[in-house]
This record gives structure tokens, sequence and C-alpha cells, in this order.
């Protein structure tokens, strides 16, 4: 999670940014000024997504050990992902967001952190061997 999810997160982060810039203004080339700054996003991505990485791992782990529901894990994780980078994060809703609404602010975190928690969660799923039925 902490591998896989920031970089992930970030680029999600990246995607939602870069097209509700397009949609605000109609125009395509509004969306080039956050993809430049993609190399320090990714920076910034790690910094702010470890917390957000770390909460969901832990739930992911719990709910291991508890279910063998693969569509559980998935579904679990998104919404504590989702939730996980929001809570993490909330401080920067009430800060300067160059105009944004709350909710644009709110729904970014809400996307990356899902995103990353759903890539996760499916890196793991490919890369934990299952017991093999008896």
């Amino acid at each position: 999670f902490l591998i896989v999810g920031p970089p992930a997160g970030t680029l999600a982060f990246v995607g939602y940014v870069a097209v509700t810039e397009w949609l605000k203004s109609g125009d395509p080339s509004s969306m080039w000024p956050i993809l430049n700054m993609s190399p320090f996003v990714v920076v910034v991505g790690y910094i702010f997504g470890a917390v957000p990485a770390v909460v969901t791992s832990l739930f992911v782990g719990w709910v291991m050990t508890r279910t063998d529901s693969t569509l559980g894990w998935i579904a679990g994780a998104v919404l504590v992902g989702a939730a996980a980078s929001c809570l993490a994060l909330f401080w920067t809703m009430f800060g300067p967001n160059d105009g944004e609404s709350t909710w644009v602010v709110l729904g970014a975190f809400a996307f990356t952190g899902a995103v990353a928690a759903l890539v996760s969660t499916l890196v793991l799923l490919l890369l934990t061997p299952r017991p093999k039925a008896v």
C-alpha cells in the first residue's frame, strides 16, 4: 500500500484536477498547468498519501483475516481509502484552495484515496498466494 498507493493516488489526483479544470473552462489546454506540475505532485503525493495508505492497509489486513469475500475486500478498501484520504487531508479543505468549492476539494481527496486503495488492493490480491481448494 505504501509502494503502490501513493503513485496511483497521485495520478488519480492529477487526472481529477486536470479534468475539473477542463470542465470548468471548456478549454482542454487548461489541463496543462497541473500536468506540468506532475513531478512535484508525485513527491507531495508520497508525503500526503502515506497516512491514508497505512490506514487502508491496516483495514484490508484486518478484513482479510475475517472474510474470504474478495469483492468485500475491494469495496471496503475503496471506502476506507476514500475516507482516510479525506480525513488525513481535512485541514486543507479550509485553507486557500484557489477559489475551488469545498466539495470539489473533498471530491478530489475521496477520488484519490479510493483509486489508491483500489489499485493497492488489486496488486495485493495478485501477489498474495491463495490457498488451494481441497
